[in-house]
């Protein structure tokens, strides 16, 4: 008997993002009982050309059982590759920021988050089954007409940076550049992340407290005009120091998130947050604002502000964390927990048992 074939599309691939690593973890565990690859738009560095498939080699639906879109954002080549395809599909549903938050500034980029939307509707019909990695994105995709949302954090691993090796050259840098340490964040440098505000947190802290703690900011600049507002931003907070490493590898991820003194996330919406979890399950204190789905996926193992919290109140928030022995031993500890829970759940094996299922 022919083993099934079960794929995965993905607009773009990268090291380091979330969805990719999701993606591929999802496709090692499915290689065990079937034949399973991840194929992009488009493949960003060697790593990836290498893990990941052109979409362009994509098989003919008669070779392929289920075809797994992880749904982000739309793109027409991909919305036109979907529309020609006759097997089953399936949705792996991460979130698409709602496009209010950028049609103001960059037009375009709102077109592309409501083509996402909007393909969401056109595919419902055909999807066979929907898998959401949070039970907010399971809210919202029930506002498409969705039903029977399997909630799982599909090839969520919590730990997948902790064997990375260290990078020696960034620790003596950072050392260097940072003899008070700092503060880490992760993210690709997008309005709906206030990076701003990240900024102005260790502006302020540092104005209050002469902290002389630094930023480091890992995450690659998608958008021009934000990234050019950023830096003027930037010459206006002196009390500051920030690195930019842009995109990273995980060897370099892992190496700046263990380097921190604590890890800052003032992200306006995330449909699941996964920098937190892995900064957690490496010891790393975690602050972040509480918004979208940040509560429900740090649970008690973060410092959790309201959603609504400013640079002032992060900057309270850092200053405790990094002055209050007690409170910082804490939560690490609580994080390290969270942590330990969500990897305990096996998010990669129950999500092929369900592709797997939908595939017969």
């Amino acid at each position: 008997m022919a083993r099934p074939v079960i794929h995965q599309v993905l607009i773009g691939a990268s090291e380091g993002d979330a969805i990719t690593q999701m993606a591929l973890a999802v496709r090692n565990e499915l290689r065990r009982f079937c034949d399973s690859d991840v194929y992009a738009l488009w493949r960003h560095g060697d790593v990836m050309r290498d893990e990941c498939r052109d979409l362009n080699e994509y098989p003919t639906s008669e070779s392929v059982d289920l075809t797994v879109y992880h749904s982000s954002i739309g793109w027409h080549e991909m919305t036109d590759f979907l529309k020609r395809r006759q097997e089953k599909i399936a949705i792996s549903y991460h979130n698409i920021t709602p496009s209010e938050m950028y049609v103001e500034f960059n037009p375009d980029f709102a077109a592309d988050l409501d083509l996402g939307r909007q393909d969401l509707v056109d595919l419902r019909e055909r999807t066979v089954i929907a898998v959401a990695d949070s039970e907010f994105n399971a809210r919202d995709l029930e506002t498409f007409g969705y039903q029977d949302i399997h909630v799982v954090p599909a090839g969520f691993i919590p730990s997948r940076l902790e064997g990375e090796p260290y990078d020696f050259e960034i620790l003596q840098q950072m050392s260097r550049r940072f003899p008070n340490g700092y503060v880490v964040a992760v993210g690709q440098i997008l309005p709906h992340k206030r990076i701003e505000q990240l900024i102005e947190s260790l502006h302020v802290m540092n104005s209050t407290y002469w902290g002389n703690i630094g930023l480091v900011i890992c995450g690659v600049a998608r958008q021009e005009m934000y990234r050019v507002a950023i830096s003027k931003f930037h010459q206006r907070c002196a009390m500051v120091d920030v690195h930019f490493a842009g995109q990273v590898t995980d060897q370099q991820l892992s190496t700046f998130i263990r380097g921190a003194r604590m890890y800052l996330g003032m992200s306006d919406h995330e449909g699941l947050s996964i920098p937190p979890i892995e900064a957690m399950s490496m010891g790393v204190p975690v602050v972040v604002k509480g918004a979208a789905a940040v509560p429900e996926t740090v649970g008690e193992g973060a410092l959790v502000l309201p959603a609504d919290a400013g640079p002032i109140l992060a900057a309270e928030a850092i200053h405790e964390v990094l002055n209050n022995d007690q409170f910082r031993w804490s939560l690490i500890h609580r994080g390290f927990q969270r942590a330990k829970e969500l990897e305990a759940r096996a998010p990669s094996s129950r999500t092929a048992e369900l592709l797997l299922a939908a595939a017969q």
